[in-house]
């Protein structure tokens, strides 16, 4: 292959990943105006501690000691394991 044959090959390459970038590109700033995301915030006069947090769960990847685990209840505020 010639070199003038390879840079027209690579230039095309090229010109059809930026088409295809473009196109894509278009397609997300088209869908966005359909269906923008919406934020409201209702009020700034709550207090913080009426909030609702979701629940947070740990899940441990090694064994765990149930002896060990059913002190720990009283200590964030559970039944401490039993049950």
């Amino acid at each position: 292959m010639s070199i003038d044959a390879e840079r027209l090959a690579w230039g095309l390459v090229t010109l059809c990943g930026m088409s295809l970038a473009a196109i894509f590109t278009w397609q997300l700033v088209l869908r966005r105006e359909r269906s923008p995301t919406l934020t409201t915030v209702e009020t700034t006069a709550m207090p913080i501690s009426r909030v609702e947090f979701p629940t947070i769960n740990l899940c441990a990847s090694g064994i765990v000691n149930m002896g060990r685990l059913r002190g720990t209840g009283s200590t964030l505020g559970g039944r401490g394991g039993e049950g």
